[in-house]
């Protein structure tokens, strides 16, 4: 359970500043729990922008493939979420 929900489970009306300090906790504990997969993403989608060819997509995502949208998929993911991507 969150701070927030502690705080009302026994009757309490929690301040707006122990909801702050509420969601303050919760976004660091989302942080930690997801950093280094987001670094993880942001690493793989710089390689791929950087050293795969765009020809190389296009060989095994293109037209005659009958598995082209998955690969694209797969390939995207990354690239989505490098910034530079």
């Amino acid at each position: 359970t969150t701070k927030v929900a502690a705080l009302r489970a026994d009757g309490h009306v929690p301040s707006l500043a122990e909801r702050v300090d509420a969601a303050v906790d919760e976004t660091k504990d989302i942080f930690r729990s997801v950093w280094l997969w987001v670094l993880l993403g942001v690493s793989i989608g710089a390689a791929i922008h950087g050293w795969v060819p765009a020809d190389f997509f296009v060989r095994f995502a293109g037209p005659g493939n009958p598995f082209a949208v998955v690969v694209a998929t797969l390939a995207g993911v990354p690239l989505y979420v490098n910034g530079a991507g």
